[in-house]
């Protein structure tokens, strides 16, 4: 009775096994040097150690698209710690002289992209499994030509001399923009408006905090008096495009103002 319960509990440690029911591990150590293409090299990684944890299951699909040569790691459970995974992509690109950059996202060799890996969403700073997410990687195919994988890459998020530079200069033209822009605000804030009494005036809503209206808010209002560099005012209107700011009342619509950043309204 006791053999048949000892091979009955072997029996269930040996499918237990099997099954994939163990513990998170560090992937195999594999030598890189042998492998032309990162996928390979992932590939018979992951077969070695198993991460789906179930021994009969793949490991893993290698396919191309329009991106390039893919490996895809998926499942449930995935069961390869995600810094031996790091280790193991670190080692295949450094032996292949290149470094990752970005993240570790992208293996570089001579500021061209050897390949990109993408640990998926909110896994890539985790040291335990991965989870259910999936682990890829895309690198160019034989077949595919330099320049056709650089734009693979950088439709996938490389940041090439040609990106950096286009980049840049759009930071300076957004930054001569909002100069410029600061420059003209200035300017009109501080003109003078020329009117005659009853005339009807514009300002901006200078005092109108960022994203408190739906657009520019502006005033409108009809001149009352003027004493040296003053005006009075009788405000008819606060709002903007398409919306109307309900802030003006008999008691309120009075004011002093001085003419500067005043204008004749369009």
């Amino acid at each position: 009775m006791v053999q048949q319960n000892g091979m009955k509990v072997a029996t269930l440690l040996a499918l237990f096994n099997l099954s994939g029911c163990s513990s998170i591990r560090d992937v195999e150590y594999i030598d890189p040097k042998g492998y032309s293409d990162v996928a390979s090299y992932l590939s018979e990684t992951f077969e070695k150690s198993n991460c789906i944890g179930t021994t009969f299951s793949s490991q893993g699909r290698e396919f191309i698209n329009s991106d390039g040569l893919n490996y895809q790691l998926g499942g449930k459970n995935l069961r390869c710690y995600v810094a031996s995974i790091e280790e193991s992509i670190d080692r295949y690109c450094v032996a292949k002289q290149g470094e990752m950059v970005q993240g570790g996202t992208w293996c570089v060799v001579n500021k061209m992209p050897l390949f990109h890996v993408n640990y998926s969403p909110d896994t890539s700073l985790t040291k335990i499994g991965l989870g259910s997410r999936i682990f890829s990687t895309v690198e160019p195919p034989s077949s595919q030509a330099k320049q056709q994988w650089l734009s693979s890459a950088e439709r996938l998020g490389y940041i090439s001399e040609r990106v950096q530079q286009q980049t840049d200069i759009e930071k300076k033209v957004d930054l001569a923009n909002e100069i410029n822009e600061k420059q003209k605000k200035y300017i009109e804030m501080n003109a003078e408006v020329a009117v005659s009494i009853g005339d009807l005036i514009c300002r901006e809503d200078y005092e109108a905090k960022p994203y408190q209206y739906p657009g520019i808010a502006y005033y409108k209002a009809y001149v009352e008096k003027k004493e040296k560099n003053k005006l009075q005012l009788r405000l008819v209107w606060h709002g903007g495009d398409g919306f109307v700011v309900n802030d003006i009342t008999n008691v309120n619509n009075i004011i002093w103002s001085s003419p500067k950043g005043w204008r004749h309204c369009n």
